[in-house]
């Protein structure tokens, strides 16, 4: 019995799709890698990679006012400030000046991936190496150092997804994006600022000894006032 027209492209469909569905685990990343590579460079700013600079000694500046959160200890150099804790967030601000400051604690990032997404920490591991991945500091550091440019439709799933992934965090952590992005390391903290003088204001990610992941936001704070309060952070315990 020959088949019909209807019946022809019914089978048609139907090889196509189980053909699809036999190669899905070479296209499907491919589509994946494709979208992500188009989104990413549309996003000049993911092109950025931290700047390293340095944070001086500091120098005590009369007036200025020790504040502690969660076993550490910092000072900010403003008078007058008034400052008050709600859950796990501080806020401090001078009432002689806009200035203002609000410390909170933030997801450790790889502990975080290794408990709900540990297949993309795997991954991540797999291809840039346990030195790269071995604490939530190193983790944030890979992130803020891909680059859209790193991506490639024709190169290796097994290369591409895990830049993917890195790619794709940054555009989620990155605050102020596409002004300044820096990383720097004191004696007691090390860590990666979102925004410079001329940033309304400055965005601070940094870790303690002991890696834990913090977030700091600061207004109002001049050059000279931002290395201050970060060198005057300690581990206060």
């Amino acid at each position: 019995m020959s088949m019909t027209k209807i019946q022809k492209t019914l089978l048609v469909i139907i090889a196509i799709g189980v053909v699809g569905l036999a190669t899905a685990r070479v296209w499907l990343p491919r589509v994946g890698i494709l979208y992500g590579l188009y989104s990413a460079r549309r996003e000049k700013w993911l092109d950025a990679v931290p700047i390293k600079r340095e944070i001086p000694t500091p120098q005590e500046i009369p007036g200025s006012t020790e504040l502690s959160y969660q076993g550490l200890t910092f000072r900010i150099p403003w008078g007058d400030v008034v400052s008050h804790t709600e859950g796990q967030t501080l806020t401090a601000g001078s009432q002689e000046s806009s200035s203002s400051l609000v410390m909170a604690s933030e997801v450790n990032l790889r502990d975080n991936m290794l408990a709900k997404t540990p297949e993309d920490f795997k991954t991540i591991e797999a291809l840039y190496g346990k030195e790269a991945t071995r604490s939530n500091y190193a983790v944030f550091k890979s992130v803020m150092h891909s680059t859209p440019a790193a991506l490639s439709i024709f190169s290796s799933s097994r290369n591409s997804l895990p830049q993917l992934i890195l790619v794709t965090l940054k555009r989620a952590l990155v605050l102020n994006a596409g002004e300044g992005l820096y990383e720097f390391e004191t004696p007691a903290i090390k860590g990666f600022q979102f925004g410079d003088a001329e940033s309304r204001y400055i965005s601070i990610t940094f870790f303690d000894k002991d890696d834990k992941t913090y977030r700091l936001n600061i207004r109002g704070a001049s050059p000279k006032y931002l290395d201050y309060i970060l060198s005057s952070i300690e581990n206060g315990r």
